[in-house]
């Protein structure tokens, strides 16, 4: 299929009073990111050191919840073809979705 790029839909926020509800795109979409799901967190943000946990402890369900929490974690790009995502960095590793 052909190469998507929906700037600004990858998360999308509603509030509802002091609450958030956040969407995260090919979490969600239950596409294939493949490798490991720990790869899709941004663990340098100052959110992710104040959750006090460790990278390599993750499960994939506390991945989300951290991710819908702080959507800052969210590693980016990611780009999505089909049923296939991968995240952009490097850029190289989105060549395999282009083949």
């Amino acid at each position: 299929g052909p190469l998507q790029h929906r700037p600004a839909r990858g998360i999308q926020r509603h509030k509802r009073g002091q609450h958030s509800q956040v969407k995260t795109g090919p979490i969600n979409q239950g596409r294939s990111v493949g490798g490991d799901p720990r790869e899709l967190i941004r663990d340098g943000e100052a959110e992710f050191k104040a959750l006090k946990l460790k990278k390599a402890d993750l499960t994939k369900a506390q991945i989300v919840d951290a991710i819908a929490a702080h959507p800052v974690l969210l590693q980016r790009p990611i780009v999505v073809t089909g049923a296939r995502a991968a995240i952009g960095r490097p850029p190289e590793a989105v060549l395999p979705l282009l083949k």
